[in-house]
């Protein structure tokens, strides 16, 4: 492939608002001989789910304007009074 073609690709992925389109090379490296056209375009629009899903996530813990992230690691259990540390550490138990 030359370097027009390259130059292209990176100027439609910008113009269509797909930027992970400009990683092909690495998704043709991770394809076998045996994957067609259909499995190559599967895995450019995996990639570009995967990417717009952390970026909106990102996006939306920005717009929250949240003081700080927390975790319950990091929570006081001894705070919770009539709750034994059993159940107050369920939640965390059950994640993992």
């Amino acid at each position: 492939m030359n370097s027009v073609q390259k130059e292209t690709i990176k100027l439609y992925a910008k113009q269509l608002r797909v930027p992970t389109f400009n990683n092909y090379d690495k998704v043709i490296r991770h394809l076998s001989a045996d994957d067609g056209y259909e499995q190559f375009l599967i895995e450019l629009m995996k990639q570009e789910l995967a990417e717009r899903s952390v970026t909106g996530q990102k996006r939306r813990i920005k717009a929250a304007k949240f003081p700080s992230m927390k975790t319950l690691d990091e929570f006081d259990m001894t705070r919770l009074e009539n709750v034994s540390e059993k159940i107050a550490c369920y939640p965390r138990q059950s994640m993992l």
